[in-house]
């Protein structure tokens, strides 16, 4: 089954942008297509812009997101023992 390869290689993706810290720029980049709002446009304002975002950029934000989440409720959890950078590898299968 060709799925778990796919969020094998979606996962390793994504923990290698979160401890290198670098996004590729392509993903940083949104279109904007303007949509006309009435039928027979004259003015700028006849339109409505609609932003076109990378779908691989906004499943990292919400990875990123979650992992701060954990991140931050392990954090305010009674700590015993310091985890190891292993144990917050991200293994969340991403759908998409």
């Amino acid at each position: 089954m060709p799925l778990p390869i796919v969020f094998e290689s979606l996962t390793a993706f994504a923990n290698t942008c979160f401890y290198t810290v670098v996004i590729p720029g392509e993903l940083k980049v949104t279109n904007v297509i303007p949509i006309a709002k009435i039928p027979e446009t004259k003015s700028l304002n006849d339109y409505r812009p609609i932003s076109i975002s990378a779908k691989l950029m906004l499943l990292l934000e919400k990875l990123l997101y979650y992992s701060i989440a954990i991140a931050i409720y392990a954090i305010l959890q009674p700590i015993t023992t310091i985890p190891s950078r292993k144990e917050y590898t991200l293994k969340v299968p991403v759908w998409i």
